[in-house]
This record gives C-alpha cells, sequence and structure tokens, in this order.
C-alpha cells in the first residue's frame, strides 16, 4: 500500500506513531548489534520523513481532504517529537589540564543562575594557566550580577599547599558579601579514600565531574541534562553544603585577614 494511502486511511497521526515506533525499535537494535553510531543518522531519517509527510498534508489542504485544523494538530504532534528527540543528554569526555580546564570555564560562561562545585582533593589547586582561568572565571561570574548563585565546597584539611587557597576564597567570600553577591564557601571536614574522589560540578543544566589521579592524569565527564542537574545533583549538593561537618569558611577561619 502507497504511503498516501496510509495517510488518509489511517491519519497523519496514526502515521507519526508508526515512524516514531519504527525509530525506537531501530535506536534499540542499533544499541543491541553494536552499532550506535549510526543511530543519529537514523533518527535524521525518521524527522525527515516526518517533516515531508507534514509538508505533504499541508499541501493537500488546497485539494480540501483535510481541514486546516487537522494539519496544524498533526506539525504540533510532530514538534513535540522532534522536542522529546532534543531532550537526551549529551555526554562528553575531557582529557588533561587544558581539556578539563577549559571545559569548566566554558560551562561557567554560560550559565546564567546557578555555578555550585565541589574541590575535594586533599592538595591545593595547580599553580597552571587553565586552572588559574578557570577560578578567575567564577569569581568574575558570581560578581557581574547578583541574581547568581555561586557556591564551592571545599575539602577541609591543614596541608600547607591549600593555604593560600583558602585565603583567596575567604578573601572572595568578604568582597562578595561587601558588593551583596552570592559567592559562597563551605568547608566539609571528614576524609575522602586515598584514591580521592570526583569534584562535580553544577553549571545551570550541565554537569561536569573531574578527577586527578596524578601529574597530568586529569579527566572530566560532561553529561548535559536537565533532569540531573536541576533534580538529583541538585539534591546531593544540598546534602554535602547542609552537613553538620560543612562550615562556612569565614566561622573556619574568622579572624584572618
Amino acid at each position: 500500500m502507497r504511503i498516501a494511502d496510509l495517510i488518509f486511511r489511517y491519519g497523519f497521526g496514526g502515521v507519526i506513531l508508526v515512524l516514531l515506533a519504527v525509530y525506537l525499535w531501530g535506536a534499540f537494535l542499533t544499541q543491541e548489534i553494536g552499532i550506535q553510531r549510526y543511530e543519529k543518522e537514523f533518527l535524521a531519517a525518521t524527522l525527515f520523513w516526518l517533516v515531508g509527510l507534514a509538508l505533504a498534508q499541508a499541501a493537500s489542504l488546497s485539494a480540501g481532504t483535510r481541514s486546516l485544523a487537522s494539519a496544524r494538530a498533526d506539525l504540533a504532534v510532530l514538534a513535540r517529537a522532534a522536542a522529546e528527540a532534543g531532550t537526551a543528554p549529551r555526554v562528553r569526555f575531557f582529557e588533561g589540564e587544558e581539556d578539563v580546564y577549559g571545559a569548566t570555564r566554558r560551562a561557567v560562561g554560560q550559565a546564567k543562575k546557578r555555578v555550585w562545585v565541589t574541590y575535594l582533593r586533599g592538595e591545593g589547586p595547580r599553580r597552571g594557566v587553565a586552572a588559574e582561568r578557570h577560578f578567575q572565571a567564577c569569581r568574575e561570574w558570581a560578581m557581574r550580577s547578583p541574581g547568581r548563585s555561586f557556591r564551592r565546597i571545599i575539602l577541609y584539611c591543614d596541608k600547607p599547599a591549600m593555604t593560600d587557597f583558602y585565603a583567596i576564597e575567604l578573601r572572595t567570600v568578604r568582597e562578595a558579601a561587601a558588593r551583596r553577591r552570592s559567592y559562597h564557601v563551605r568547608l566539609l571536614g571528614g576524609s575522602v579514600h586515598a584514591t580521592e574522589a570526583f569534584s562535580v560540578g553544577i553549571y545551570d543544566d550541565e554537569v561536569i565531574f573531574t578527577h586527578t589521579d596524578g601529574p597530568d592524569k586529569e579527566f572530566a565527564i560532561s553529561i548535559r541534562s536537565e533532569k540531573l542537574a536541576d533534580q538529583h545533583m541538585r539534591e546531593y549538593y544540598n546534602r554535602l553544603w547542609n552537613l553538620e561537618t560543612t562550615r562556612p569558611i569565614q566561622d573556619v577561619f574568622p579572624a584572618a585577614g
């Protein structure tokens, strides 16, 4: 049976459901047989068919075969299907100091309302240019607008290598308070396993996990997902932020200048 016959016999909405079912089956099949690299092309081809059918249906109005209201409803179904297809999480991998801090710096620059980060290493930040630019970008981002929320949780330890980092963060917290900006830092008491933990950054709807395992062994995983960032990771972060062992940096160093 021709596609045109299917359209008029079962309705455009029915054809859309059939094509979406075909896509979901095809996507599952690509995962099962290990040809994921063709998944995007398969989605593009499916959406191309849907768009083509929508245009053909709209053109048929001149012959009076269907009403304008029905065509608009069908196009709305297509728009929703395309939007849902585009909400899948985007995952990226970065390796090396330049790429990792470049990714976090871009995420800071693109954020509009929230940058919540952790620093769970038992030693001071790297001295490289890329790392310094990242931390500077965080401070400048928070100072630019009173409507932005910046938080940093730092693993507290008494190693001398952390002294300068604490001092800079404390100075920035006090400057932000004087300017009525939201730049808050808390120190997390306790210890992290010898292998260290992943630090996490929440940049609006992008989550970046970073890990350092010795010199030149830094990598990060970026996941852009509104649900992950706004629900799961925000709840995780708030639990850390509100622990009894997590204290504002100005309370830990009240007399520091």
